[in-house]
């Protein structure tokens, strides 16, 4: 099962398209080289221990906190080319613009126009040359989710090669990021739906099986449980204890962690104390699951702090007002590309036929829904969805009106009631920054 990226198989537009946005992806991270923050310091000492020592360690002590595949994939990079955070950003740059090639073979079937439409916009969507610029998994796990799609779509596990190789993109992304687990479960469901044979997905599963395996059977040895993570139940409890917002806040009651020694322990702790609240608080609960719903589906206000406030992680001063420090024109370029394409998406969801690439992305959005329900919410979480709803948007651009009245009057309906709901969660996000002011 290969990929095929020959770039003698596209048009000169198409070719134009992919060097441009290299081009915008490589200038922006020449630019605005920053200190590494957040997220970024972990997996940088994680992937220096890798390409140094060989351990999987923060400051020689064996973690499995963070997920395995992304600092893995930057200690190669630094093995190769010296530590060196920009070298790994370059290679992102890349991976998104293979992103944008898969986009244009997923759409196969359309016509040339649909599928230009698609791999432009992704080549010219703002958020996605931001995220490059960062040390996260978002854009490499994204590369591979679609590309997971794409061998889903084109080779409908047709064979057990095929069902091996795409339990091991499966398996690869559980390892960059642990709750996909859940989809290799849902998967099913999509094929099912889709009227597409299971025969071979016992097959997909023995992939996924043997590419977690080692990293499974390592976390027994060195740490003494058998779990992909240490950190499942940390972010269960993030998002269900009295001090929960429904985003990402780090404010616990400090009985949890009182006798605790290990990150095994501290996990285990964790998960108890937010399992036991989620049942004693069953309506709270669902209060916060909507919170968290609309902290997934808020503005690009972390990925712009991030890239553009001076001192992101400065604890004195409100997020809000960090926000609203990012000069406007930037806030509405980033975030009119992330809303206009989210809202078409939606819009070329409801206008198109019930395939396989369907379902694959409706049973994705419900388990990245259900996901982020249960733990919390956040502005860089639908980022991985954002591919998906380029490719539909891509469908109904050309014709926007026309896709609009083809909806019966139940799903204009229910588009209405998302297109207000969405813009609800940002007007509100205005009113805040406004506030900060």
């Amino acid at each position: 099962m290969a990929l095929p990226v020959n770039l003698r198989l596209f048009s000169r537009q198409v070719i134009l398209l992919l060097v441009v946005g290299l081009t915008l992806r490589i200038v922006f991270i020449a630019l605005h080289q920053h200190p590494l923050i957040s997220d970024e310091r972990d997996y940088h000492k994680l992937a220096v221990s890798l390409a140094t020592t060989g351990s999987y360690e923060y400051d020689g002590v064996s973690t499995a906190y963070r997920p395995f595949a992304y600092p893995a994939l930057m200690s190669l990079v630094y093995l190769l080319a010296g530590e060196q955070p920009i070298v790994v950003k370059i290679l992102q740059a890349l991976f998104d613009l293979m992103s944008a090639i898969l986009l244009y073979l997923i759409l196969e079937k359309e016509n040339e126009r649909a599928r230009t439409i698609a791999l432009g916009l992704w080549c010219f969507y703002l958020p996605a040359v931001l995220y490059t610029n960062l040390l996260f998994t978002e854009t490499i796990f994204t590369f591979l989710l679609v590309a997971c799609c794409y061998a889903v779509i084109h080779y409908k596990i047709g064979t057990t090669k095929d069902a091996l190789l795409t339990g091991g993109f499966l398996g690869i992304l559980t390892l960059m990021k642990p709750g996909m687990l859940l989809l290799i479960i849902l998967l099913p469901a999509a094929l099912l739906f889709a009227r597409i044979s299971l025969r071979k997905y016992s097959f997909v599963l023995i992939g996924a099986a043997l590419v977690l395996a080692p990293w499974v059977i390592r976390n027994y040895v060195v740490l003494g449980k058998p779990t992909i993570i240490t950190n499942g139940g940390i972010n269960l409890l993030i998002g269900n204890n009295p001090n929960a917002t429904g985003g990402y806040t780090v404010k616990f009651p400090e009985n949890i962690f009182t006798e605790v020694e290990t990150e095994i322990q501290a996990d285990e702790s964790a998960f108890r104390y937010a399992t036991e609240y989620i049942l004693n608080n069953p309506t709270t609960f669902v209060v916060n699951g909507v919170k968290k719903i609309a902290h997934l589906f808020s503005s690009e206000n972390g990925l712009l702090v991030l890239n553009f406030h001076e001192n992101p992680e400065e604890p004195s001063e409100r997020f809000s007002v960090k926000y609203a420090s990012i000069p406007l024109a930037i806030v509405i370029l980033v975030n009119l590309a992330y809303m206009s394409i989210l809202l078409l998406g939606i819009l070329g969801l409801f206008n198109s036929q019930r395939d396989m690439l369907w379902w694959f992305v409706v049973v994705l959005i419900a388990y990245w829904l259900v996901t982020h329900v249960v733990v919390f919410g956040g502005s860089r979480f639908h980022f991985p969805l954002m591919p998906f709803f380029a490719l539909f948007a891509s469908l109904v651009i050309p014709n926007i009106r026309q896709a609009f009245q083809k909806l019966t009057t139940i799903q204009k309906s229910a588009f209405g009631i998302l297109v207000v709901s969405l813009c609800s969660i940002w007007v509100a996000e205005i009113y805040t920054v406004i506030n900060a002011l």
